[in-house]
């Protein structure tokens, strides 16, 4: 009895929909809006995903530029004060990130670290040991990253400023 009272209500749903000439306007308007919906999340998500991408790539720019901090020092027997002075020695020297903003170099006998501004929305590519939020805006966030210089090398520094040789 009850797939008689099933096979019932469905041939009565099927006869209302198939003499209907089209959707209505109720019908429109909730589908217009469901896929409003789904493509302000999947658009939300991509810039998220496009904000990190980003943001990995300065961050792996800040890390080149403290290898060749070191290897400048290593050359020069001191730490570049600009970004100018590096181009010396190395041909391929990122001078501003992906948003524009600058890189700045700073630096003492133990440390040398590299500043710039960052999108809020990226901060979350710079986590690790070696970078820290150093300012914080609406907007734009200074991110440092910094690395130590340890004994060992300074020491080996030392030594190649005294005897001039590098070994």
């Amino acid at each position: 009895m009850d797939s008689d009272v099933l096979e019932n209500n469905l041939s009565l749903l099927w006869q209302r929909f198939s003499n209907s000439k089209g959707f209505g306007l109720l019908e429109l308007s909730l589908a217009v809006l469901l896929a409003g919906i789904f493509f302000s999340v999947i658009a939300a998500a991509g810039q998220g995903i496009a904000f990190s991408a980003k943001g990995q790539r300065t961050a792996q720019e800040m890390s080149s530029l403290l290898e060749m901090s070191y290897q400048y020092r290593l050359q020069k027997g001191e730490w570049p004060k600009t970004l100018a002075d590096m181009k010396d020695v190395f041909s391929n020297v990122p001078l501003k990130n992906f948003w524009g903003q600058a890189f700045v170099l700073g630096g003492n006998e133990m440390r040398a670290w590299v500043e710039t501004d960052v999108p809020v929305k990226a901060v979350s590519a710079f986590s690790g040991q070696m970078f820290t939020v150093v300012r914080n805006s609406n907007s734009f966030t200074t991110v440092r990253g910094s690395q130590n210089i340890s004994y060992g090398k300074v020491a080996r520094l030392a030594y190649e400023r005294a005897h001039g040789d590098k070994k």
